[in-house]
């Protein structure tokens, strides 16, 4: 961080100190980042709080049903809270008890943008998944194919 200091007078001999901070590039992006995951982890407190739960994968069991935190946010048409819970780690592959996921729940309700959300999350993770599974030589072709 660099900080500059100025003083300038007026006609009336009065005046005032100015102080000017400048960061460094690589302490805005930490800055950013960390604000950014200090608005999702915010974002999400509010919602489990509002909707009762109390962890991003904690199942509620209500009246002969099971659902997750991302059931709700999927049911509710709420993408930005659906990116939140899984950037900040929930499970995609849960089930309640009809055996539904929260991608078919998007799909049977025509939430187009969630849909989209979980698609994307599902095969980020398959791909994370078949690269860590896959044996040097293997991932050396796909890079190459690619």
């Amino acid at each position: 961080m660099y900080r500059e200091q100025s003083f300038a007078s007026t006609q009336t001999g009065t005046g005032s100190w100015t102080t000017t901070e400048t960061f460094s590039s690589e302490h805005s992006k930490t800055w950013n980042v960390a604000t950014r995951d200090y608005k999702l982890k915010m974002m999400v407190k509010s919602f489990l709080q509002a909707n009762g739960f109390m962890h991003i994968n904690e199942p509620q069991h209500a009246w002969g049903r099971t659902r997750y935190p991302l059931h709700m946010a999927v049911s509710q048409n709420k993408p930005t809270v659906v990116k939140a819970l899984l950037r900040l780690g929930a499970r995609l592959n849960v089930k309640t008890r009809r055996g539904l996921t929260p991608e078919d729940l998007a799909r049977r309700n025509g939430f187009e943008e969630v849909l989209r959300i979980l698609e994307q999350a599902t095969l980020q993770k398959e791909s994370t998944f078949d690269s860590a599974e896959a044996p040097q030589s293997a991932r050396t072709t796909r890079t190459i194919q690619m």
